[in-house]
């Protein structure tokens, strides 16, 4: 008996499917709790894994965006653009933008070092300057360290020279708490120059990032004008992650301000950092000569909120890290490079917020 061509086409079709078993494409959601854990295998193998460290890696991966803030692409883009049309890759892509010099690229690492050196739990460690990776490297040559510590605000600063490099450092740290800190990003813009008379008016600031670092601030400016007293042509990079990133911005300023630092002699160098104002605010600080580097790593969800479409924008000084590269990713006023982080929108995560570069951040030294 001979078999029908369309017959002899569903038995083959048939055989097929009992050959190979049916694979089942990944939700968008499998897939970021996939890149999740990836980031977290990453910061595993990279540091000492410390109680401290694990139980904050925990956090982090356990911390949840609430709906209403998490970034997407109707949220993320200004008024006068329209959402792209499909997802990004959830790996992202390139820029077509030039990638940072190898000397920028180490400069960043150094002070992305300070950074993490900050949330170092053993200050008897950072005033010797032995705590691990952090400690050697490019911040190799880091005397008179100062440590200060508010509690129960998340107030953390230490303050070094680093006679090596010929620089005056002011790093702050991130929250130790990413859920705490998550909820404060809700709180309200206030008026910038009331608390900043340099600003222009309708400038505006975040609440909870302003108060953190007014918390240190008498004992930051107290520092740094006696440092600057004896090394006068030091130069002062002021630097901090998540938080401390926000608090940088802010120090900056104020420090500028109060001391007469020359903005030849000022630097700014933030991993991580949220958005800390309104556009007026942010297209002030891009207006300065200050240098000013704001490294943001992957799909790090924290540079993208507070929203814009809540009233936030960031200033210049986009330096984007994709597939180990870093893209400079030039702005001006309070515009941001949408075909650079915020492209990685809405696919994100808040793991890859602990990493710049082959920078850990977090209580291990």
């Amino acid at each position: 008996m001979q078999l029908s061509p369309l017959l002899l086409a569903l038995l083959v079709l048939v055989a097929t499917a009992q050959a190979s078993p049916v694979t089942r494409s990944l939700t968008q959601d499998e897939q970021l709790q996939q890149a999740r854990d990836q980031a977290a295998a990453q910061v595993q193998a990279a540091v000492p894994m410390t109680p401290e460290m694990q139980a904050f890696l925990d956090k982090y991966k356990n911390t949840q965006i609430p709906a209403d803030m998490t970034p997407t692409a109707s949220n993320q883009l200004v008024s006068s653009k329209k959402p792209a049309s499909s997802a990004p890759s959830l790996w992202g892509s390139a820029p077509s933008r030039p990638t940072v010099s190898t000397q920028g690229v180490s400069l960043m690492n150094t002070f992305a070092r300070y950074s993490a050196a900050a949330y170092c739990v053993n200050l008897f460690n950072l005033a010797d300057w032995t705590c691990g990776a952090n400690c050697q490297g490019g911040t190799a040559g880091t005397n008179d360290v100062t440590s200060i510590w508010k509690e129960p605000s998340a107030f953390k600063s230490l303050m070094a020279v680093n006679t090596n490099l010929k620089v005056i450092v002011v790093s702050f740290r991130g929250s130790l708490e990413p859920q705490n800190f998550v909820a404060d990003i809700r709180l309200n813009l206030v008026d910038g120059p009331s608390r900043l008379p340099n600003l222009p008016s309708g400038a505006k600031v975040h609440a909870g990032f302003w108060d953190t670092w007014a918390v240190g601030k008498s004992e930051v400016v107290s520092y740094v004008k006696s440092a600057r007293s004896r090394y006068p042509t030091f130069k002062v990079y002021v630097t901090g992650h998540s938080l401390g990133g926000a608090m940088a911005v802010l120090a900056a300023l104020d420090l500028r301000r109060t001391l007469s630092i020359p903005d030849s002699q000022l630097a700014v160098y933030t991993y991580g950092e949220p958005r800390v104002g309104n556009p007026t605010f942010a297209s002030y600080v891009s207006n300065q000569s200050f240098e000013i580097s704001r490294f943001v790593h992957e799909d790090d969800v924290v540079p993208h909120i507070p929203l814009r479409s809540w009233g936030y924008a960031h200033h210049r000084g986009e330096n984007y890290e994709i597939n180990s590269k870093v893209y400079q990713c030039t702005t001006t006023g309070s515009n941001e490079a949408d075909d650079c982080s915020n492209s990685r929108v809405p696919t994100i995560n808040i793991v890859s917020h602990l990493m710049a570069m082959d920078v850990v951040f977090g209580p291990w030294c």
